[in-house]
């Protein structure tokens, strides 16, 4: 079994992954949302403890109950997938979340100049802040 690692690029990740499925199924892409949240670590992250608060992003489906989300394989190549999202809830220990859909990420992405997150209580908890 591969170790998938944090990208610590998922509100990039998401909609960019958002616009080349909408590109590919529109279908899909329209019943799934984009979704910031803010999480607990399940686990030690370099000089984070377990339990802290981290903002994430990722992809919910409405239709399959699953969440989607970008991580890196050992070699460093990204990969996409999937988890029942009540497994992801419960492991991340889900805060606070926002939806959107892909026509208000977009929106949001071109007003803002970032990708997000959008809610600014969310930014505080960012490891890398390189919103304007």
């Amino acid at each position: 079994m591969n170790t998938i690692l944090p990208t610590r690029t998922c509100f990039d990740d998401v909609l960019e992954h958002q616009v080349a499925l909408a590109r590919r199924d529109p279908t899909a892409a329209a019943r799934q949302r984009i979704v910031h949240g803010i999480c607990l670590l399940p686990e030690p992250d370099g000089n984070r403890s377990a339990g802290e608060p981290f903002a994430h992003a990722w992809v919910e489906d409405q239709e399959t109950l699953e969440v989607w989300q970008s991580g890196l394989l050992a070699d460093g190549r990204k990969v996409w997938f999937a988890i029942a999202a009540a497994e992801f809830l419960d492991k991340l220990r889900v805060q606070s979340s926002t939806r959107y859909s892909l026509d208000q990420a977009r929106i949001l992405n071109w007003q803002t100049g970032h990708y997000g997150p959008w809610v600014p209580g969310y930014r505080a908890f960012c490891r890398n802040q390189r919103v304007r």
